[in-house]
């Protein structure tokens, strides 16, 4: 079965599939019948239009919740995705765009989905409702959370990679060393004794996962078609 979420890619790396080209898909085969396709869509946008809605109003997470999956549904159901082409902007672009002029339409998007309507979205849990960084406009934010999504779904594509391809000892040394929530990172040489290596393995190892990482953040941005944020390029440095 393939995996609506990728395409065949080179040396055992699969393709990220193109927002673009998802929502061809959902445009030939509806939202009924392309529920693997949507829900790839609105795992990779979710979190990021909820924290966009959500600006600094006194909203409970439920309220806003329910206004996110308004806004989906009323995005897939009016016609809004059609005139996007991916030549001339980034996909994130265009949904900030069309975010913004949402609030004339919030009423009618409620009602909509109150009625029955609605897309089977992702499910959102209060921890992971916290913006990653002390932003307070909403396309920074939108930005930040993009990339933290990105990133979390990048370290799982490279774990799944280092497991099925039986060198876990490699990522271990990344997940200790850079994953850890016990405070600072220990050192190289801690590391290199827990999972029985050398310090300059590890080193090695650190270099090498964190380059697999930060190419699978890549194609996350490089999906979406919009530009890569400097921050890429210095990740788990």
């Amino acid at each position: 079965m393939i995996d609506p979420a990728t395409e065949p890619g080179g040396r055992g790396r699969e393709v990220l599939r193109t927002t673009a080209n998802l929502l061809q898909d959902l445009h030939q085969r509806g939202t009924e019948a392309g529920g693997p396709v949507l829900r790839l869509f609105t795992e990779r946008y979710w979190r990021p239009v909820y924290h966009f809605l959500r600006g600094s109003s006194g909203k409970d997470h439920e309220e806003w919740a329910e206004l996110t999956q308004a806004f989906f549904t009323w995005l897939l159901e009016s016609g809004h995705l059609i005139p996007y082409d991916p030549a001339r902007s980034g996909f994130r672009a265009f949904l900030k765009g069309i975010l913004k002029g949402f609030s004339g339409h919030e009423r009618q998007a409620l009602l909509r989905l109150k009625r029955g309507g609605g897309v089977k979205a992702v499910t959102l849990g209060r921890n992971d409702l916290v913006p990653p960084g002390p932003e307070t406009d909403p396309d920074q934010v939108f930005e930040a959370v993009f990339l933290r999504d990105a990133v979390d779904r990048a370290v799982d594509r490279v774990r799944a990679r280092y497991h099925s391809g039986r060198r876990i000892v490699p990522f271990l040394a990344f997940e200790q060393y850079h994953l850890s929530r016990e405070g600072p990172p220990p050192t190289y040489a801690l590391v290199g004794n827990r999972l029985g290596i050398g310090a300059s393995d590890v080193r090695n190892y650190l270099q090498e996962v964190r380059q697999e990482v930060q190419l699978e953040v890549r194609a996350e941005f490089e999906a979406d078609g919009g530009g890569i944020p400097d921050e890429v390029a210095t990740l788990f440095k």
